[in-house]
């Protein structure tokens, strides 16, 4: 382990970082050689393009997929089954993370750091229904489940005319839907401007009698 590991292990040093963040710290001359080391003895990961963490062995906090998916492209929240499924509104588990993007449609394997894809939906941007968390790592958007719905049924083009079509085809269980309120249909109605969408809140709303 050289210089430049020990000043990123420092608490105020963030967990991912590019390398405009290493420019800060107060480092000899031999600065890009320290981090020419770190690269080839895996002291320092990189996960995509310019953004990098230190190895499991050297890391003082976890790493935050949810964050990484925010950092690489910042215009977007996550979304659709990745929310469902951590939701338990679907029993399927997910392996990768979906994410709603402004203006980009791409599909990145980091191999170490999970998989991530990222989909234009809308062609003009929505933002209701999604919600701003953090933790150790950094800030990250994520749909809340009721948009995440939305969201991963204009995804699939499916046809959700029938509210079986939830319990039965996605088995998402009832006692789910029991704990939306009016204030989550509230948020979301009108806001689409999407027939399929509108009609579908629409119907669930009806089905909880809200």
């Amino acid at each position: 382990m050289n210089e430049l590991i020990e000043k990123l292990r420092q608490p105020d040093f963030p967990v991912l970082f590019n390398f405009n963040n290493l420019k800060n710290l107060k480092i000899n001359n031999n600065f890009k050689k320290l981090f020419e080391e770190s690269i080839n003895n895996k002291w320092i990961n990189k996960i995509y393009k310019d953004l990098y963490t230190l190895s499991y062995d050297y890391c003082k906090s976890y790493v935050s997929l949810e964050v990484i998916a925010q950092m690489i492209v910042p215009e977007s929240y996550i979304s659709s089954a990745y929310v469902l499924s951590i939701n338990n509104w679907i029993p399927e588990r997910v392996y990768f993370i979906t994410s709603i993007a402004k203006n980009i449609d791409m599909d990145i394997d980091t191999n170490e750091y999970m998989s991530y894809s990222y989909t234009k939906l809308y062609k003009n941007y929505i933002s209701y229904g999604i919600t701003e968390k953090e933790n150790e790592c950094g800030k990250y958007k994520i749909a809340k489940p009721l948009r995440a719905l939305c969201d991963y049924i204009l995804k699939r083009n499916d046809d959700c005319s029938c509210f079986e079509y939830f319990t039965d085809y996605m088995r998402i269980d009832f006692d789910k839907f029991e704990k939306l309120t009016c204030n989550d249909f509230d948020e979301l109605q009108g806001k689409f401007n999407i027939k399929k969408i509108e009609n579908m809140l629409e119907n669930i709303r009806k089905e909880l009698k809200l």
